[in-house]
């Protein structure tokens, strides 16, 4: 990228994050000066031109340049990167060809941040104290304001899918998603923003043993597993039932069985066989380790299973279909259970893919 040099915006970097030390802050022309860097990849391939960047104001651009610098200081704790940017004027972003290797993890200290295009309900502009998460699709577009100042964490797919699935015993969607906004003024958010600023703390520590790159990082976990306890997404269900304790084995194979043979009219008698106990000890153990039934468990089973399909096949299959496949033969009951499950009814679901 061209560099440069803004006395004005470098002098008041240092109050606005620690990452940006005596020299090592990148100050870049403007938000053109960025496509010139991309433009020097192999003319007419896309994955050489990923994004696309312009100032929000072309007209006062065109008076001022100097007015759009852009400031960026950046590190990476284990597979995250995390950057600081700051700018006087704002700038905008298309997504031309999306990284969708990572999940970005940002907020802001002053100015706002707007996403567009995506499709999708997690489209709006947000100030400070709200943290944003999304994924980059094709042609959505990401603006920041005037005087923004805010931080903003790639966080590694593969990662977050590692310890949702640790989590959650599951193997995780490559559609899996965030919904996009969370306030980090309140807890549990407020613990999201504290770790946030952990990091950005010791980044800026030269030879920190926890900034440094690393498989499995302490400080990179602590940040995945802190938003995916705080903010929503398609497995929060599956995390808000996890048992305080460890389950015993004839639990475990109950829902295993359960799971295999969601299908099938199963009764209790058949799921108790199948765990090696007897009905009454596995209702026992259910409700020490579940806090409810076999049988409620087992909806649940089918619930989740309904909504995987729902979501993976969307207007290919049949919603009676499905809750005939896995056992309700009422579809508005389904239906009702569906939303109260996942906040949205299955014909909202199949939409919104």
């Amino acid at each position: 990228m061209s560099g440069g040099s803004n006395p004005r915006l470098v002098s008041s970097l240092q109050a606005q994050s620690p990452l940006f030390e005596s020299g090592r802050a990148l100050v870049i022309g403007s938000a053109y000066s960025i496509n010139e860097k991309l433009a020097s990849g192999a003319p007419g391939d896309q994955a050489s031109h990923p994004r696309h960047f312009e100032p929000v104001d072309r007209r006062g651009f065109q008076q001022d340049p100097s007015d759009f610098a852009i400031a960026v200081a950046a590190g990476t704790v284990g597979g995250t990167r995390l950057s600081a940017n700051v700018v006087k004027r704002g700038l905008a972003m298309v997504v031309k060809a999306p990284d969708e290797s990572i999940y970005t993890f940002g907020f802001r200290r002053q100015g706002a941040l707007r996403v567009e295009g995506t499709g999708r309900a997690n489209e709006g502009e947000w100030g400070p104290g709200i943290g944003v998460l999304y994924r980059e699709r094709p042609d959505m577009r990401v603006a920041i304001s005037d005087e923004h100042m805010g931080l903003a964490f790639d966080l590694p797919r593969a990662r977050i899918a590692a310890i949702l699935g640790a989590l959650t015993e599951r193997e995780i969607a490559d559609d899996f998603s965030f919904d996009a906004a969370f306030s980090l003024t309140e807890e549990p958010g407020a613990s999201v923003a504290r770790i946030a600023g952990f990091i950005e703390q010791e980044l800026a520590i030269p030879g920190s043993l926890l900034s440094q790159s690393q498989s499995v990082n302490p400080l990179e976990d602590l940040l995945i597993r802190a938003l995916l306890i705080t903010q929503r997404h398609s497995y929060s269900h599956l995390l808000e039932r996890a048992a305080p304790t460890a389950a015993p084995s004839s639990v475990r194979r109950a829902e295993a069985y359960m799971r295999a043979h969601a299908h099938l009219p199963l009764t209790l008698e058949m799921i108790a066989a199948a765990a090696g106990t007897s009905v009454r000890a596995l209702q026992a153990a259910f409700q020490k380790f579940r806090q409810s039934s076999p049988l409620q468990e087992l909806r649940k089973i089918r619930l989740e299973l309904a909504h995987q399909e729902i979501q993976q096949q969307g207007y290919s299959v049949s919603l009676l279909d499905v809750a005939l496949k896995y056992q309700f033969s009422n579809p508005g009951r389904f239906a009702r259970m569906y939303k109260q499950t996942f906040g949205v009814l299955p014909s909202q679901a199949r939409r919104r893919r």
